[in-house]
């Protein structure tokens, strides 16, 4: 895990999650005869993702021979990266400005709807703030008034694209 986080960490760019982890037979004190893991790995980069994975791939491989320890890697999905659309991020800015909120610009590599909608529409994010910036978590949590200002904004934003000739 450990390469994952320093190959990740070391495009500025890159992140890497391992979400899901079995292990077999999964006792305390016992040695672990397998263990899988899926890796989220994004960025908004393509090439810049692909060769981060294979950075990981090739040290995976060089600690697996070290340790004699059979590996398998398999590519479960290589979704490209989409990128918001520069109208809908100006009418995102437009809106947080009329709404007296600094506008905060977070790139995202998370796919949500965006990639089933890119080829019908322009697409663009709104991210509400969670406390203490915890996201993807059990802990993830958003005050009612954060909750109130994103759809807000959300609203201004598509009021402002309404109109657009």
């Amino acid at each position: 895990m450990a390469v994952i986080e320093e190959e990740a960490r070391r495009t500025g760019t890159t992140v890497g999650t391992v979400g899901q982890l079995h292990v077999f037979p999964g006792g305390i004190n016992i040695i672990p005869e397998r263990v899988e893991f899926v890796l989220d790995l994004r960025d908004l980069n393509a090439e810049v993702r692909d060769r981060v994975w294979n950075m990981i791939a090739t040290q995976a491989e060089k600690i697996a021979a070290s340790r004699n320890v059979r590996l398998m890697m398999e590519r479960l999905q290589d979704m490209p990266p989409v990128l918001c659309s520069e109208v809908v991020k100006q009418a995102a800015e437009r809106a947080c400005k009329q709404l007296g909120y600094p506008p905060f610009w977070l790139p995202s590599g998370a796919a949500h709807d965006g990639v089933q909608l890119a080829p019908l529409c322009p697409i663009g994010m709104i991210f509400v703030r969670s406390q203490d910036g915890v996201s993807h978590n059990p802990a993830e949590w958003s005050t009612k008034e954060d909750c109130a200002a994103g759809a807000a904004v959300l609203y201004h934003t598509v009021w402002q694209l309404a109109q657009v000739e």
